[in-house]
């Protein structure tokens, strides 16, 4: 049971500006538990979570939140502008991918796109990757 919590909380941070990577212990609790759908549920539950933190504080703060904290290299800003402008709040589909996702989310949530397509999107993305991820594993083993 700890093995999902410690999955929960760092598939959660991971989907934040915190610099962390849950995968490698999502492999272990799904190499562990010979399954792939609580995994799954937990890991895309936590980091889908993760990442509306992010969202919302780019809606309530971007721009504060990066002067204070964090430095967003401008090449990452720009490509999250391109794939936001040309296909609009499906490109959170794409959140998953690392550094990019998490500028992409907080740059959604500036740019104040809607909440509710803008969390079913961030949530496809995640399930399914981690999704794919469990699958994988599973074959291997």
């Amino acid at each position: 049971m700890w093995e999902y919590v410690v999955l929960f909380g760092w598939s959660f941070l991971s989907a934040t500006l915190v610099p962390l990577s849950s995968e490698a212990w999502f492999v272990y609790v799904v190499s562990a538990s010979r399954d792939w759908l609580w995994p799954t549920l937990v890991a895309g539950t936590g980091n889908t979570l993760g990442s509306w933190t992010t969202f919302l504080i780019g809606r309530w703060g971007a721009k504060w939140y990066e002067r204070r904290h964090v430095s967003i290299p401008d090449r990452r800003r720009q490509q999250a502008l391109r794939l936001l402008r040309r296909y609009g709040v499906v490109a959170l589909v794409f959140s998953w991918v690392p550094f990019l996702g998490d500028v992409l989310v907080l740059i959604a949530g500036g740019l104040l796109f809607p909440t509710g397509s803008a969390l079913f999107f961030i949530a496809i993305g995640k399930f399914i990757r981690y999704g794919l991820l469990a699958l994988g594993v599973l074959q291997i083993l």
